[in-house]
């Protein structure tokens, strides 16, 4: 059993400019490592954590959007990883699955961040 999730958002959709995040955590198959965008996902289990809330700075792009959910996505299920530790599944990177290519560059070192120095420092989170 291996943890993986899915992000998404919607940029500016809410009043006072505010953007929400969407996502939801599921067991699956053991990822092969490198993913890569086009490589077939996991079938899904019922979702085990699911995530529906405001991003909580006003972004300035839809990228900023994904960025910010993708944070909010990856840390919402860290309890849920360390609990399958404790009970003897070990989890390798959790795979997280982006439908924004420039979100998926900028974590992946792939995109030049010159134009994206203005996203929230703590989104950078999931660079790491």
């Amino acid at each position: 059993m291996y943890l993986w999730a899915h992000s998404d958002t919607s940029y500016l959709s809410e009043s006072k400019s505010r953007s929400r995040a969407g996502g939801y955590a599921f067991l699956g198959d053991k990822p092969k490592l490198s993913i890569h965008p086009d490589d077939p996902l996991s079938l899904p289990n019922a979702p085990i954590n699911v995530l529906c809330n405001f991003i909580d700075a006003v972004v300035l792009s839809v990228q900023e959007s994904e960025t910010g959910a993708g944070y909010l996505n990856g840390k919402n299920p860290v309890p849920i990883r360390q609990a399958l530790i404790e009970m003897g599944h070990p989890q390798g990177p959790t795979p997280i699955q982006f439908n924004n290519q420039c979100t998926v560059g900028l974590f992946k070192d792939s995109v030049n961040p010159k134009r994206s120095k203005a996203v929230g420092m703590r989104f950078y989170w999931l660079r790491d």
